[in-house]
């Protein structure tokens, strides 16, 4: 539904789906269950308050983040009777329900749409909390004092900040984050991925390693300094610590792949569908059954609009296919249905009571996997027909062409000049636009006013300020307002970005992810772990415990390179550990030859095919490895985070 124009009725909150974590390479488990009882301590403080019967309202883009901690059930145990999404409008809670809990990730967007709604609801005499995800800040505190309903409401604090949304996923889920820092230069989301960084240390131990490129990523790590002298030793996992490296990167260091169409079968979901908080809403068609709709609507059932399909490690199908190129993804679904379609014809060939028992033990899985099969090929189906679309085909085209060594850059301008003639989608055509001055150096003064008139005329007055804003994120300039200039082009050859011809059946390189280009994020992560096997000794042949001094010397045949790029500083930082601890790492490794386990974090957002990527990376380079980001993105949801809303 719509938050512009919310019912005033109840809802049904849908909050189930959790992923598998017992694979992960660290217990996230325990992460989770961490924040469910914080979650469950909040509730009991409210109880011990009220003990009364509870709405529950909540902003809607949380609901999946909720639904990766609790479940329904753990809700309604808690004494919750009633949902409602938070918005302007005035809701309908039954009277017998005197205690009201507001769900609520605050900024200066909806503190007012909260303190309309407090200001409704306190002449009910109602009881009114307000949990404050991660804390109420101060700005939006001085808002509520200004409305003057700050003496209705008690705030509590919920301190969540990474959420498993996959056994090797976790995420903040702050949809706002690379425009919080890049455009309002609010710096609050850096200490938030600190403190989420900090929780994870005291549960996994202190990393030894940290390295990072980036003024955000820099800044992070000074803040898990300065957090860690704060705190007294005993807080932090005693055992050895179970990540060896922490890898930082800012969203700016790589603002061309995020722009680039996805073509990986979780990529192109994501672009055509839109994947949130781990799920993607699909029609009844393309969910059910012919069977099912057919005796639906024979009992005058009405079908839903939308079905809510979840999308982790459950599905066995899509765990499958999730990070293959889409040209792979048919076969293998063809092979599935073979498998599944020989599965069932055993029962006809079942003529023991051990063939019988197998049979039957193993009927519910594939019932699964054929309710997963039916999903992804109607899906794979949708797909095909939005890719075989010419425009599609075009759009693509414009891209590689920008990306090769031999693009003409004025083929793409004529492009562009053909869709803004044809109002295409505005996130379309910034995203090319942006796509055009990242990989030739910036606009001239002449192509750069000339797209501006013409969006301006085509789109309205008001994207101004969306170009402006793009300037501010990185992703717009004019020739020479980038150094150095070339920058992009140094890289494409410097990390062999480009393949020609690439094996998409049979990948031998990343680049296949993409269909010929490797995400230069994934290329600068892979050498931030080149040196993973070295042994850090001092002089005196004992283990480096560290010394907490970042300093900007990565051990890198590439490192000069990297650090002259734009996006920021590139820092190392060895964690001060007693040398009784670096000392049996280093035994441990020796002796048991574990795989070095890495912490991967994108401040600012990360695609779903540059996860692709780094499981590539972590299939190929045999280590462990754990991605986190401030949120999920592709490159509408980048662009269109720079409009404004007037």
């Amino acid at each position: 539904m719509d938050k512009a124009a919310p019912s005033k009725d109840s809802k049904k909150l849908e909050v189930d789906g959790h992923c598998d974590l017992s694979d992960a390479p660290v217990n996230l488990e325990a992460l989770r269950d961490k924040n469910r009882a914080a979650l469950r301590d909040i509730f009991r403080k409210i109880d011990s308050g009220t003990g009364e019967s509870k709405a529950f309202i909540l902003e809607q883009e949380l609901v999946g983040l909720l639904g990766q901690i609790v479940e329904v059930d753990f809700l309604k145990n808690q004494g919750i009777e009633k949902f409602f999404f938070l918005s302007g409008e005035g809701l309908e809670i039954p009277s017998e329900l005197s205690c009201v809990v507001f769900f609520i990730r605050f900024d200066l967007r909806n503190v007012r749409v909260l303190a309309k709604q407090v200001k409704m609801l306190r002449a009910r005499n109602r009881s009114l909390w307000v949990i404050a995800i991660p804390r109420l800040p101060f700005v939006c505190e001085r808002v509520l004092e200004e409305e003057q309903v700050i003496e209705d409401i008690q705030v509590l604090g919920l301190e969540l900040y990474l959420i498993p949304y996959e056994s090797d996923v976790l995420s903040m889920q702050v949809c706002t984050s690379y425009r919080d820092w890049m455009v309002e230069g609010d710096p609050s989301i850096l200490y938030d991925v600190a403190s989420g960084l900090m929780k994870l240390q005291m549960q996994c131990g202190i990393i030894p390693h940290i390295k990072g490129k980036g003024v955000a990523s820099r800044q992070v790590a000074n803040m898990l300094v300065q957090m860690r002298y704060q705190m007294p030793p005993e807080a932090f996992f005693r055992d050895l610590p179970e990540i060896t490296q922490l890898v930082l990167l800012d969203r700016v260091v790589d603002p061309v792949t995020p722009l680039l169409t996805m073509l990986t079968y979780e990529g192109l979901i994501d672009e055509f569908f839109g994947i949130h908080d781990g799920c993607v809403k699909l029609s009844s068609e393309m969910v059910l059954t012919e069977q099912q709709i057919k005796t639906q609507t024979q009992q005058g059932v009405e079908l839903p609009k939308k079905i809510k399909i979840m999308l982790n490690n459950q599905d066995a199908i899509f765990s499958e296919i999730r990070d293959l190129n889409f040209s792979r993804v048919g076969k293998l679904l063809s092979q599935k249905a073979k498998l599944i379609d020989e599965y069932y014809k055993k029962r006809h060939s079942s003529q023991t009571t051990h063939s019988l028992k197998s049979y039957v033990q193993q009927f519910s899985d594939y019932q699964k996997k054929h309710k997963y099969l039916h999903v992804h090929t109607n899906m794979v189906e949708k797909l095909l027909t939005w890719i075989r679309d010419s425009k599609f085909h075009a759009q693509l085209e414009a891209e590689q062409n920008l990306l090769a060594k031999d693009g003409n850059s004025e083929l793409s301008i004529s492009y562009l000049e053909d869709c803004i003639c044809q109002r295409e989608p505005l996130p379309r055509i910034l995203r090319l636009l942006c796509l055009l001055s990242l990989c030739t150096g910036g606009l001239k003064e002449k192509t750069y006013n000339f797209f501006v008139k013409e969006i301006i005329q085509t789109y309205g007055i008001e994207h101004l300020f969306t170009l402006n804003n793009l300037g501010k994120m990185g992703l717009l300039c004019k020739y020479g307002e980038t150094k150095p200039a070339n920058w992009f082009s140094n890289a494409r050859q410097m990390f062999n970005l480009i393949i020609t011809d690439p094996d998409e059946q049979e990948p031998p390189d990343m680049a296949s992810i993409y269909s010929g280009y490797s995400p230069l994020s994934a290329k600068i992560v892979m050498k931030a772990c080149s040196d993973l096997d070295e042994k850090s000794a001092s002089e005196d042949g004992l283990p480096d415990c560290g010394n907490d001094v970042i300093t900007e010397n990565w051990k890198s045949a590439k490192n000069n390179f990297i650090q002259n790029m734009p996006g920021g500083p590139t820092f190392c930082l060895n964690q001060k550990l007693d040398p009784s601890t670096m000392l049996a790492i280093s035994e441990r490794k020796q002796q048991e030859d574990r795989p070095h386990t890495v912490f991967v974090f994108f401040i600012g957002g990360i695609t779903f095919a540059e996860i692709s990527a780094l499981r590539w990376i972590k299939k190929h380079r045999k280590i462990n490895m754990i991605i986190g980001t401030t949120n999920f993105v592709n490159g509408n949801t980048l662009i269109e985070c720079s409009f404004e809303k007037i």
